[in-house]
């Protein structure tokens, strides 16, 4: 007879993580902010701005920083956040966690013996140019602390990173989801598709009937494989970051546009800004924390975004990326051949990425318009 393994015995099973990993886990996260944010720099005149923030309230503790620039000469709005706070589980919080997460630890009436630490990094980057796609990447840990003992006595780790482009081009879908591909079959060769699917399915606007962006990857609520494991698994992820879209922003920025294609940008970044108001899930857990930052909260919103009436596409290429956002796509075993190589790095080499090769149809990314 074949038997099934409960979240309890899987936690029983797992070795726990010692309280230093807290430690492990912040130190990272604020090291992959100052990286990502220098990659993205090499593109953009205006400095980021470092926004630092400290909190210390009684059931509220922590600190992070918002690194933003607006307005800019490549990015109309970007923002790598980082925060780490302990809190106290009020019961919204757990009603939240607990639609989503089996709690293994915890029960409603025992709230009062725990603490929540919680630890990511948050980044949205919405490009000026409206052939530049908009990106958001993910990467958090929830841990639940005993109070008396200091013991982690359960965590979920998340994250991913999606694209968002307003005029598609099929050799940056087919480079950024490469890459992600890369990094997840580092670890297991079934995660790209595995949470490439899931991605297409949570970035999802029922009714509109259409994605929100071409997908990438998203996991959340993964602690069913040693601690350790998982955690290399979340830094690959972080760590491919400015290799899977930084040789994009180079390629794009100085492609021409005009009026007509920054209408169609505002428009298309309405659909961007209802998904994270009405259904984002980090959206909702970030409004429901005592004392939140609202403004972090609410960075991942564009800068101009606009709603016409009942707005049809204009020509082949709006028609292009409406037919993709309805139909997701296999991209990286898409049919045209527009890569010429794999793409590696290291934490060391992390601003050394090599721009991706373009075949000749992708040299007038706006030859089809008109």
């Amino acid at each position: 007879m074949e038997t099934t393994q409960t979240s309890e015995s899987i936690t029983q099973n797992l070795e726990k993580p010692s309280p230093k990993f807290i430690e492990e886990f912040k130190e990272y996260i604020f090291n992959l902010q100052d990286e990502i944010v220098a990659g993205l720099q090499e593109h953009e005149e205006k400095k980021f701005v470092k926004n630092p923030w400290e909190k210390d309230l009684e059931h509220n503790k922590g600190n992070g920083s918002a690194c933003i620039v607006e307005n800019g000469t490549t990015y109309e709005k970007a923002g790598v956040n980082v925060s780490q706070l302990t809190i106290k589980i009020t019961p919204g919080i757990y009603k939240t966690m607990s639609d989503q997460n089996h709690m293994r630890t915890i029960s409603a009436d025992s709230l009062d013996n725990y603490q929540m630490f919680a630890c990511g990094l948050s980044l949205v980057i919405h490009p000026l140019n409206p052939f530049v796609p908009t990106v958001h990447a993910n990467y958090r840990v929830l841990i639940i602390i005993h109070k008396e003992t200091s013991e982690i006595e359960d965590w979920w780790f998340g994250g991913g990173c999606d694209l968002t482009p307003i005029y598609l081009n099929v050799s940056d879908a087919i480079h950024f989801h490469k890459v992600l591909k890369e990094a997840c079959d580092k670890h297991d060769e079934t995660y790209y598709q595995k949470y490439k699917d899931i991605c297409d399915k949570y970035f999802y606007i029922p009714y509109r009937k259409e994605s929100r962006g071409i997908g990438g990857i998203f996991f959340e609520n993964l602690n069913d494989k040693p601690f350790r494991e998982i955690f290399e698994f979340a830094k690959e992820c972080g760590n491919s970051f400015v290799e899977s879209y930084c040789p994009i922003v180079a390629r794009r920025k100085n492609t021409p546009y005009t009026e007509d294609h920054e209408d169609f940008r505002k428009w298309r970044r309405s659909r961007y800004a209802e998904f994270n108001l009405v259904f984002d899930r980090g959206t909702k857990f970030g409004l429901h924390t005592p004392n939140a930052n609202i403004e972090n909260i609410l960075m991942s919103l564009p800068m101009s975004c606009s709603w016409k009436y009942n707005y049809k596409p204009k020509n082949k290429e709006e028609e292009k990326i409406l037919d993709v956002l309805q139909n997701p796509k296999d991209w990286v075993n898409h049919p045209t051949n527009v890569l010429s190589k794999s793409f590696s790095r290291s934490r060391s080499t992390i601003l050394s990425y090599p721009l991706v090769q373009f075949s000749k149809e992708e040299e007038n990314p706006d030859k089809d318009s008109s």
